[in-house]
């Protein structure tokens, strides 16, 4: 009996000493078979795990719980989580069996889809990009982070926490499209930073979900910053110094990044290169000064694969992986993501021990890790959490995914050309068609980098979709694969002279252009602007050329050149690809004998440069004739071009407040109202564009020659009157950059453009500008 008192008191003291800011629960077995005790993701918790501790009440705040998890773990075990969180693939952060904690695995790429799984395949990011349109991205988003958790919990509950299997997405990819060269062009949203923010901030809502207490999939925004190319063409990225000045900084490169952060994302990612000298993963003012504290961003860092110990290895900037991971930590880095054995962070407890890094900032590091996982509801009962009810077979590849695939990819056909109307065609009406060129039927290759896992039966390519519409199609691919090195000159040649109608598919593909992989050149893979030479000179008639690539190529020979009919830039379509070609290229009758077709929408998402002439080295951070802000000279194809099958006519413009009185305040927001007359032939959906363009600037302030503030997407039916585009951009966007003072308000005037392309555009599109202007005064 004095046994048994005594146990009473000892757990009674146990219960009354828990700490005052956590609701206190004892320290007891809740049963006596482990078997009946599970994890959050239904999986049995290992060893003595059926304690309870205050950390996994749901009733109590996140910031109580985290309070109770941090005084219980020990420095080993805190600095496993920041060493492996990422882990050597596919190893997850280990559990912590006597507090019944489950592995964790951070490393997950939602790119467009979770990269090597089964799950549906989106447009490359590029191809997303040229929809202009944040509500489409929402919408993708959304449906990767619905498979995100229904991966997850499919494979946790069975005991699997591998790569690609946790809910921390490195996606977006919000770096700029710097260069026409660089490899990983194909993964962001383009040039422009305010096309990049407004995107950035749809996706990151739409992967992080809208509920009140839970999120869906944590968004993280890559990477921090000025890491645009080159990946190993002229230098590596791994050795890389970035030159930029602060001007450009605070104008190009850091506005989207601010927006991913206002728009809740709970992860960043710290790059590769260096910033003027000083590696972005050991960069402190870069890390807590600006983007924690001036920025006041609350997620947790990671690093990008083996970035930390990239600071001995590539930038000679340590001695050691210790001094590496001294550095990373101090500087506000998490996590380490890796993928060697070289794992600096696990050198932290030494760090400690030798005081180069206070035990308080590995508590913090940590902590941001752990509230992440509780934000996510892995510390509360799953039948609190609304995304732990996902069955995975009723997501992936579901109907409506794939039909969502087929939008996207329709949306981002950018029509480069189309002389004398060659598109669209009439479904029936050809004979004898003729696709030709090595990605014509490459099923792997027009999925783009980071692709999730290809599936036959849900993939269609050019030939799959096309051969459908016609009578005979013949298929000759020419090339050995998309490298081009070997040709089949006669048999193309004999394709393109008996066939009535040719459709070339050329382009790059993820073996040619990609992470590591920079383009050498403009030019077309091997043998492929040979394949295009011939077909072009034994063509019946004007050919019809799809491009499938990330990067711009060298298309001035066959833009000015008669017999190319038509062009579009098709970028990575993924699995969609076929499906969505048959309805952008060819119109059909339906029964009561109307047409329907889909016209292309999509817009150049970047510059289309004549030549590398005309673009500065890669090497070159400076913004001077860069992108369409700076450019001086004409490019091929101009930032926000597209052609449409349609014709648009913009009318009555209407842009309020037209002066804003610096001195006795103002409205936050300018209201820009269009109408949009649809010409014919057909109904088809229009981008709205709106620049801004500051005149009669000191010399000693440089701002874009011009910017995009505002877009806006619709159907405009041929049938009715008109469409009403109503647009805003912040007030703040007229502010411009002096040197010493940051963003300010001068007076001057601005003029406003609104229409479907660029002011000062000389390439002929399928609508007008129109103009106004607002005043600034004191």
């Amino acid at each position: 009996m004095l046994f048994l008192r005594t146990i009473a008191l000892l757990i009674f003291f146990a219960f009354c000493c828990e700490s005052k800011k956590t609701k206190k629960i004892p320290s007891i077995c809740t049963t006596t078979s482990k078997s009946q005790e599970k994890n959050h993701d239904g999986t049995e918790k290992p060893g003595c795990s059926e304690f309870i501790y205050p950390f996994w009440d749901h009733t109590l705040s996140i910031e109580e719980r985290l309070d109770d998890l941090m005084r219980r773990l020990t420095l080993q075990e805190m600095v496993d989580q920041m060493a492996n969180g990422g882990g050597v693939p596919p190893d997850p952060a280990p559990a912590i069996e006597r507090l019944g904690i489950p592995p964790y695995n951070f490393d997950t790429e939602c790119l467009r889809g979770v990269a090597d799984l089964n799950s549906t395949a989106f447009p490359m990011p590029i191809g997303l990009a040229a929809s202009f349109s944040p509500d489409l991205l929402y919408e993708v988003a959304s449906a990767i982070s619905t498979e995100v958790r229904a991966i997850h919990h499919n494979a946790t509950k069975h005991g699997d926490y591998g790569g690609m299997k946790g809910l921390n997405c490195f996606a977006p990819f919000m770096n700029l499209a710097h260069h026409p060269l660089w490899g990983r062009l194909q993964e962001v949203f383009g040039e422009d930073p305010f096309l990049i923010g407004q995107l950035t901030k749809s996706y990151v809502k739409g992967l992080q979900g809208n509920h009140p207490k839970y999120i869906k999939a944590i968004a993280g925004c890559k990477t921090v910053l000025v890491h645009s190319g080159p990946e190993n063409i002229p230098s590596s990225r791994f050795t890389f110094d970035a030159k930029v000045t602060w001007r450009d900084l605070q104008l190009t490169f850091l506005p989207h990044f601010k927006d991913c952060i206002e728009a809740g994302a709970l992860n960043l990612m710290c790059s590769y290169n260096s910033i003027n000298g000083v590696p972005a993963c050991a960069n402190k003012s870069l890390l807590t000064d600006l983007i924690r504290k001036e920025y006041k961003f609350e997620g947790f860092i990671v690093s990008d694969m083996d970035a930390i110990e990239n600071i001995a290895n590539g930038h000679k900037y340590a001695p050691n992986y210790l001094e590496s991971a001294v550095l990373a930590v101090n500087a506000g880095v998490d996590l380490e993501l890796h993928g060697t054995a070289n794992i600096s962070y696990k050198l932290l407890v030494e760090a400690v021990e030798q005081e180069k890094v206070l035990y308080s900032t590995i508590l913090n590091r940590t902590r941001k890790l752990f509230e992440a996982r509780m934000k996510l509801g892995l510390f509360d009962p799953p039948s609190l959490n609304p995304y732990t009810d996902i069955d995975i077979n009723e997501v992936i590849q579901s109907d409506y995914h794939r039909s969502l695939a087929m939008v996207a990819a329709t949306k981002s056909f950018v029509l480069l050309k189309n002389i004398n109307n060659r598109l669209p065609l009439v479904e029936g009406s050809i004979d004898k068609l003729a696709i030709i060129g090595p990605m014509s039927n490459n099923m792997d290759q027009i999925f783009g980098g980071y692709t999730p896992m290809v599936v036959r039966q849900f993939t269609t390519t050019p030939y799959d979709g096309l051969k459908m519409m016609v009578k005979q199609a013949v298929l000759v691919e020419g090339c050995e694969s998309n490298a081009c090195k070997t040709y089949d000159q006669p048999g193309v040649i004999k394709a393109a002279s008996d066939a009535d109608v040719v459709v070339v598919c050329l382009g790059t593909g993820q073996k040619i252009e990609g992470e590591d992989k920079d383009m050498p050149d403009m030019s077309l893979p091997g043998l492929q602007t040979q394949l295009l030479r011939d077909v072009v000179s034994h063509a019946k008639s004007p050919i019809i050329l799809l491009l499938f690539t990330g990067c711009p190529i060298d298309l001035v020979e066959f833009n000015y050149t008669q017999n190319v009919g038509a062009i579009m830039q098709c970028f990575y379509p993924a699995q969609s690809t076929g499906e969505a070609l048959k309805r952008v290229l060819f119109k059909n009758i339906g029964d009561n004998g109307d047409w329907s077709m889909v016209s292309p929408s999509g817009r150049l998402p970047y510059t289309w440069p004549m030549d590398l002439k005309q673009v500065p080295p890669m090497e070159d951070y400076s913004m001077v004739n860069r992108t369409y802000r700076y450019l001086t000279s004409r490019p091929l194809y101009p930032f926000g071009y597209g052609l449409s099958y349609a014709s648009f006519f913009y009318f009555d413009l209407s842009v309020y407040p037209t002066v804003i009185n610096i001195s006795s305040g103002f409205d936050d927001v300018i209201n820009v109202g269009v109408s949009v007359k649809n010409a014919g032939p057909v109904d088809a959906e229009e981008v709205v564009q709106v620049y801004i363009s500051w005149r009669f600037l000191p010399k000693e302030i440089v701002m874009p020659n011009v910017q995009l503030v505002a877009v806006s997407r619709q159907i405009v039916m041929l049938s009715a009157d008109r469409a009403q585009f109503k647009l805003q951009f912040k007030s703040e966007q007229l502010k411009v950059f002096v040197d010493d003072v940051g963003f300010t308000y001068i007076p001057g005037k601005i003029d406003v453009y609104v229409g479907g392309q660029q002011p000062f555009d000389k390439r002929i599109v399928n609508s007008n500008v129109l103009q106004s202007r607002i005043e600034i005064v004191i």
